[in-house]
């Protein structure tokens, strides 16, 4: 299980530099049950820059859509919906991605 201990490190590692990404980009709102940049905020994406970003790491990537899901432990009909544009991504679903892509964080958000 190492592996799986180094990947939750480069999340955790990704985390406050991603945090502090979005806390620039998500406004504030009353009654917000998360604070933004938490893990679970979800990430707001209305030209769909990160979808298409994500679209890119998962080409990249070489391996299907279910397969990378698989991969960044995430149930393969919410990363349909999140490309699609139905769902948004969570801050702790785009630091998998960047891990399992091997790619910057912040990249993701533009």
């Amino acid at each position: 299980m190492p592996g799986i201990f180094l990947i939750w490190q480069g999340v955790l590692r990704s985390l406050p530099c991603l945090a502090l990404r979005l806390s620039q980009r998500i406004p504030t709102l009353a009654g917000m049950q998360h604070q933004a940049g938490s893990p679970g905020s979800r990430v707001p994406d209305a030209g769909g820059d990160v979808a298409e970003r994500v679209r890119q790491v998962i080409g990249e990537a070489g391996c299907s859509q279910r397969e990378f899901a698989r991969r960044i432990v995430m149930d393969p009909s919410k990363l349909s919906r999140s490309l699609s544009g139905s769902r948004r991504f969570t801050v702790a679903e785009l630091a998998r991605i960047a891990d399992a892509g091997r790619i910057d964080a912040v990249w993701l958000l533009g």
